[in-house]
């Protein structure tokens, strides 16, 4: 619950929305003769947060929690997770800080919602390709080979480098981290002909795409394509140990 200040003319308006249930309604009125815009005859109502939403300023919200998580992609993707501010969201999404603080109340909450939504996405695209191969040997780490055949654009790797960083500074961002890499690591052995072998052809695969998310090296895309097909090669392989050589 939470006061929020109206017109009188905005306040029958509410009023009206409210009659199936007159026992919810409080209303106090102030008055004056300053005609200061603060103590102006006003009407000051107690609604939920839902009906503050639907009738502040006389006007409905023009973004959803997409649009928002949209925005703070970009200022991550520009200015770096560490920079990342509820103003700056609000200033990219061009609405107000009080339309951010509505669903999300502290900067950590707004980037573990592009985190956790950055894992949904990525899960949902290799679920979506691993549904095609549904018949198939080896069916999670072929899918996330297909899922890796375009090298990640600059946009989204500028994205991907910053939320690395904040991945490895922040200790929940990270258990999310591992929580789905440990669900993608047990589908991989789950699917897998042989498990030890697709586990060395995801830890490769996986190589492959840190090198190129954090941009310290990027393959041509013909050694890319042969690099990928030799990853489904090993996810075949039956590994063999050799013993460790001794060091002094």
């Amino acid at each position: 619950m939470a006061w929020q200040r109206f017109t009188p003319e905005l306040a029958r308006k509410v009023l009206c929305r409210r009659s199936t249930n007159p026992s919810r309604t409080r209303l106090a009125l102030r008055h004056t003769s300053t005609c200061h815009p603060l103590t102006c005859p006003t009407v000051l109502f107690i609604t939920e947060r839902s009906e503050i939403k639907e009738v502040m300023m006389g006007r409905k919200r023009t973004i959803d929690q997409q649009g928002i998580l949209d925005a703070a992609e970009r200022v991550v993707a520009r200015d770096g997770a560490a920079n990342l501010s509820l103003e700056r969201v609000a200033t990219e999404a061009g609405i107000s800080k009080a339309s951010v603080l509505y669903d999300f109340k502290t900067k950590q909450a707004v980037l573990e919602a592009v985190v956790e939504r950055a894992f949904a996405r990525d899960n949902a695209m290799h679920s979506q390709i691993e549904a095609g191969l549904e018949s198939q040997e080896n069916q999670t780490i072929t899918g996330r080979v297909l899922g890796a055949k375009a090298p990640i654009s600059d946009p989204f790797r500028n994205a991907a480098l910053n939320l690395s960083a904040a991945l490895v500074l922040n200790k929940p961002l990270r258990a999310k981290m591992q929580a789905n890499q440990a669900k993608v690591i047990e589908n991989v052995h789950r699917t897998a002909s042989s498990p030890r072998g697709a586990q060395l052809a995801y830890l490769a695969l996986e190589g492959l795409k840190l090198l190129e998310n954090l941009d310290f090296h990027r393959f041509d895309i013909e050694e890319r394509h042969r690099i990928l097909r030799e990853v489904l090669w090993l996810a075949d392989v039956e590994p063999q140990e050799r013993p460790l050589p001794e060091t002094d």
